[in-house]
């Protein structure tokens, strides 16, 4: 069986990882039965990383323009060539352009939504964007959710089509591979993501001002378009002492730092289903996270981590302060953050799920 793997974005990030993990693991348990092709931005950290891994590795540039019929005629023409049985594109970008091509109206297609954000954008680009998820859902076999918040949102905005099948399958985490028993210190703050508007860092600088003060110290874990702005940030409110920006960095790296912090942030604007507080969880690090979209199927407040509703600086200062002040709650947050993984977030989990998909939807051999 062929199976082709379809991700646009190749940069490091939490999709990625997922991608390339789940490639992996298809390698690993269908080796004698299944070949992976995929397919990812030219010259991306994906594309090298899934060639280390034994898949054969295509390049597209698809960031050239939103409509960029180029990238769409030449994921046809690799797609002619490769000749897959099955193909599962990852994201709305990818997707959008393997739908302008034939190939899911010939090839069984599963369609991975990794989090809708139109709900965020200006009135004329969220018309283009859920119409563009119409046209998608109508032309895959499948489509599959990382959250149920997303599955839900789909239907209110009658994304699917009339009749056609969804599931949700959760992001896993390779439990190998995330260190583990490491010296936490204390009064760290961790926050880990790129650095744009949706994840907002500059709303953990405005934490950190507060905390600050009481000997706090805060790592951001990660680069962006908006590391400058928090750089100067950071300098104007003085806080150059207290606040750590690592830049850019491997998942492997990435999870080497967050291992050593005592408390992990999150007050994202939205997400899909993010894998970073289920990796911080396994660490036994607490989670304070914003009460948007997938995040709640992942944190339950006073159970293994505190949610929080308004955009509160403060708030997350007294849920870190709470966390840091009652040894009991901490071990707590810990012990039922482990059970959340083990029962939900495992990314052997995740794989056998897509695997049993595929079998699923696979086209018997002629």
């Amino acid at each position: 069986m062929k199976i082709l793997e379809i991700v646009a974005d190749g940069s490091p990030g939490g999709g990625t990882t997922n991608v390339l993990g789940l490639i992996e693991d298809i390698q690993r348990a269908r080796s004698d039965s299944a070949t992976v092709h995929f397919i990812s931005d030219s010259s991306s950290f994906a594309l090298e990383r899934a060639g280390q891994l034994g898949a054969r590795c295509y390049g597209v540039n698809f960031f050239r323009s939103r409509l960029d019929f180029f990238a769409s005629r030449k994921l046809a023409k690799l797609i002619d060539r490769i000749k897959p049985d099955l193909i599962h594109v990852h994201g709305g970008r990818a997707a959008f352009f393997l739908s302008l091509t034939s190939a899911p109206s010939r090839i069984p297609t599963v369609y991975t939504v990794r989090g809708f954000h139109f709900l965020h954008k200006d009135p004329v680009t969220r018309f283009w964007a859920v119409t563009a998820e119409r046209w998608i859902s109508r032309r895959v076999a499948r489509t599959v959710l990382v959250c149920n918040y997303d599955l839900a949102l789909g239907h209110k905005w009658r994304l699917f089509g009339s009749g056609h099948k969804c599931s949700v399958i959760y992001n896993g985490i390779n439990r190998a591979v995330i260190p583990t028993g490491g010296k936490q210190n204390p009064k760290t703050v961790g926050w880990l993501g790129r650095f744009d508007y949706q994840k907002d860092p500059q709303f953990v600088v405005a934490v950190a001002e507060i905390l600050a003060r009481e000997g706090y110290r805060f790592k951001l874990i990660g680069g962006g378009d908006l590391e400058p702005d928090v750089k100067r940030q950071i300098s104007d409110a003085g806080l150059g002492d207290a606040v750590t920006i690592t830049g850019s960095l491997s998942h492997k790296e990435a999870l080497a730092e967050l291992s050593t912090v005592s408390s992990f942030i999150l007050p994202s604007r939205w997400e899909g289903l993010p894998i970073a507080p289920v990796e911080a969880m396994w660490m036994k690090i607490p989670v304070v996270a914003s009460s948007v979209s997938g995040i709640p199927e992942i944190i339950e407040t006073d159970i293994n981590g505190i949610l929080i509703d308004e955009r509160d600086p403060a708030q997350y200062a007294a849920a870190i302060r709470r966390i840091d002040t009652t040894p009991d709650l901490r071990a707590r947050f810990v012990a039922a953050g482990i059970s959340t993984i083990k029962e939900k977030f495992l990314r052997e989990r995740n794989a056998a799920a897509y695997l049993d998909l595929y079998d699923e939807l696979k086209v018997p051999s002629k």
